[in-house]
C-alpha cells in the first residue's frame, strides 16, 4: 500500500522536520559545550601544586598554565605590591617570558575608571567606540568606550582582550589575556577563577621574598618553607574538587558549579591565611594577644575540610570555653587542619572525630579516625618518643613544640587517634 501525494500534509511535515532539525543543532550545541567545560576544569585541575621559588621560574609556571586555561596566545601580567611605588609587567608569548618595572603613571589609567572594579572582555579594540563585556554583582553588563589606555594598547598591540581583576591585601593589578578572536561571558566566569589562582601565586611571591628579605635567620626561612608546604594542602584540596567537578560536568552540572565554586572558595580562604602570615613577619609586627573564641575557628576549619575532601566529620566540642589570645587560636586551628589532612590524605579516612575540650590547666584537641595507621610506627608514643625515633607529622610536631604543648599518637593497622595538648596557662 503506497501513499499519494494527497495523503501527506506538507506543512506539517515541513514543520515537523524543522524541529528535528532544531533538536539536532541544540543536542549539538549541547555536547560541544560540555566537551569545552570539560576541557577547562581538566586544565585547572592541572593548575600547579608546588611554584618555585624562584620569581622569575614562579611567574612564566603560573602564566604557562594561565594560557592554556585561558586560550590566549599571549599574556600580559601587571600589577603593584603593597605601597611601592612601581607597576610590575610580566608578559607572555611564545613561551618567552619578559619581566619590566614600570613608573606607576607609565600608562596612565591603565583601565577606564567605570571597568576597574570587576573583570570585562572586548574583542573590537579596533573599531571604536569598543563594545564591552563587563562582569557585575549579579551578572553582566555592556559598556561603550576605549578600556585600555592607549599607551598600553599600542606597546602590546592590543586588539582584543579578556581583562581579569587581582585584588588581595598586598597584590593589585590586571591579567589581560590577549590575542583571543572570539569570546562569551563564561569565559570571564572561568577568567575570574584563573585570575584568584595567579593573584594568590603573587601573594605567595610577595611573601617569600619579604622574607629573604627580612629574615633574620633560618628560623624565618625555615617559616617560609612551612608556609609554602601549608598552602599547597588547600590547593591539593582545590585541584581534588576541580577534577570531580570533571567528572560530573555531563550529569550533574550542578554539582559541578558546587564544586568549583568550593574552589574559589579554598583560594580566597588561603589568601586570607597567607595576609595573616605576612602581617606577623613584618619586621616590628606586635604579637597577636587580643582574646577570641577559639571553638568556631575549629568547628569552620573542620567543616571546611570535611567539604573539600569529601569526608565526613564528627564535632564533639566543648561551648563554654574560656576565650584565649588570637595568636594560640591561629596555632590550634593550623594543627588540626594538619591532623586532618594527615588523616585523609595519609590515613585513607572517610570519617572523622574531632574533639575539643578543658581538661584542668590544659586545652586538649584530638583527632581519630578509622583507616591506616601512621607509616613506620605502631601503639602509643609522646612527642619525644616520636622524636627520637624521627617518625610521625613533622609539621605538627614543630606547631606543638613551638606552643609548649604535648602530643600523643596511637596508632594501628585499623587507623589513629592524635591529641594534642596546649597549656591554658601560656593563653590567658
Amino acid at each position: 500500500m503506497f501513499l499519494s501525494a494527497g495523503d501527506i500534509d506538507t506543512g506539517k511535515f515541513i514543520a515537523r522536520c524543522a524541529q528535528l532539525a532544531l533538536v539536532a543543532g541544540l543536542l549539538g550545541y549541547l555536547g560541544s559545550y560540555h566537551h569545552r567545560l570539560q576541557r577547562e576544569i581538566a586544565s585547572l585541575a592541572a593548575w600547579p601544586r608546588r611554584l618555585p621559588t624562584d620569581g622569575p621560574e614562579a611567574l612564566q609556571e603560573v602564566l604557562s598554565y594561565a594560557s592554556k586555561v585561558l586560550a590566549a596566545p599571549r599574556l600580559v601580567l601587571a600589577w603593584e605590591e603593597g605601597e611601592e611605588p612601581s607597576l610590575r609587567i610580566a608578559s607572555r608569548a611564545g613561551g618567552e617570558l619578559a619581566i619590566s618595572l614600570e613608573r606607576p603613571d607609565a600608562f596612565g589609567e591603565l583601565v577606564a575608571e567605570p571597568l576597574q572594579r570587576s573583570s570585562f572582555l572586548c574583542t573590537d579594540l579596533g573599531s571604536p567606540p569598543s563594545r564591552v563585556l563587563q562582569r557585575v554583582p549579579g551578572g553582566f553588563r555592556f559598556w561603550n568606550g576605549e578600556p585600555l589606555d592607549a599607551r598600553f594598547r599600542r606597546r602590546y598591540r592590543v586588539t582584543s582582550v579578556i581583562a581579569l581583576r587581582l585584588s588581595t591585601e598586598s597584590v593589585q593589578g590586571w591579567l589581560f589575556a590577549l590575542d583571543r578572536t572570539r569570546a562569551a561571558a563564561d569565559e570571564l566566569l572561568l577568567g575570574d577563577i584563573v585570575g584568584r589562582l595567579v593573584a594568590g601565586a603573587l601573594e605567595l611571591q610577595t611573601l617569600i621574598e619579604q622574607l629573604r628579605e627580612s629574615a633574620a635567620g633560618e628560623e624565618r626561612v625555615h617559616l617560609a618553607r612551612e608556609l609554602h608546604d601549608g598552602v599547597l594542602q588547600s590547593l591539593t584540596a582545590a585541584s581534588l574538587q576541580a577534577k570531580r567537578a570533571r567528572q560530573s560536568v555531563a550529569t550533574a552540572p550542578a554539582e559541578a558549579e558546587r564544586r568549583i565554586a568550593m574552589v574559589e572558595e579554598t583560594i580566597l580562604a588561603e589568601q586570607q591565611a597567607l595576609r595573616l602570615a605576612i602581617e606577623d613577619l613584618m619586621p616590628g609586627a606586635t604579637k597577636k594577644t587580643a582574646a577570641v573564641d577559639v571553638v568556631p575557628r575549629l568547628r569552620e576549619v573542620a567543616t571546611r575540610v570535611a567539604r573539600q575532601w569529601d569526608v565526613r566529620a564528627h564535632l564533639n566540642l566543648q561551648r563554654d570555653m574560656p576565650q584565649i589570645p588570637q595568636k594560640t587560636a591561629h596555632e590550634l586551628t593550623r594543627m588540626l587542619q594538619e591532623a586532618l589532612v594527615n588523616a585523609i590524605r595519609h590515613g585513607g579516612a572517610r570519617e572523622v572525630t574531632v574533639t575539643f575540650v578543658m581538661m584542668g590547666p590544659e586545652l586538649a584537641l584530638a583527632v581519630s579516625y578509622q583507616g591506616r595507621g601512621f607509616v613506620g610506627f605502631h601503639g602509643r608514643h609522646d612527642l619525644a618518643s616520636l622524636n627520637r625515633m624521627k617518625v610521625g607529622p613533622r609539621t605538627l610536631k614543630e606547631r606543638v613544640a613551638a606552643v609548649d604543648g604535648s602530643l600523643v599518637i596511637e596508632s594501628g593497622d585499623a587507623g589513629a587517634r592524635v591529641e594534642i595538648r596546649v597549656p591554658l596557662t601560656l593563653t590567658r
